[in-house]
């Protein structure tokens, strides 16, 4: 071989053994990105729960009645005085009107695909 042609081939293998090296760097930083985001995600989880458990611990029954019934507190419990009685406008359904709606007809499709009776499970001897 002439000293040209082996002095390019070492560049050649220098240079692909260089771009190899790279790769495996980038793979090496991209693992350790991934990782570093895994566990910002897991704190950040962690520190959902705890806001969360915060407000279900503010919006407890046993918080409010804690905070209701303090001395210095301005709330107070409504007495009878104070209720109002809100009434209805809407007449009652009488009996003919349900009866009415439960036989209206249904269509020929829904009739063939309806189901008939309920599913049973049965044990198999």
């Amino acid at each position: 071989m002439k000293l040209p042609k082996c002095l390019l081939c070492i560049i050649f293998c220098t240079v692909v053994a260089l771009v190899y090296i790279q790769l495996q760097v980038q793979i090496y930083d991209l693992a350790y990105r991934g990782k570093n985001k895994q566990e910002q995600i897991q704190q950040l989880k962690d520190e959902n729960s705890d806001v969360i458990y915060h407000i279900c611990t503010l919006k407890s029954a046993n918080h409010l009645g804690v905070k209701v019934l303090t001395e210095n507190s301005g709330m107070q419990f409504l007495d009878d005085t104070r209720i109002v009685l809100v009434e209805s406008p809407q007449e009652p359904v009488s009996a003919q009107t349900l009866a009415l709606s439960s036989n209206r007809r249904l269509g020929f499709l829904a009739s063939i695909f309806s189901l008939k009776s309920q599913a049973e499970a049965r044990t198999i001897k």
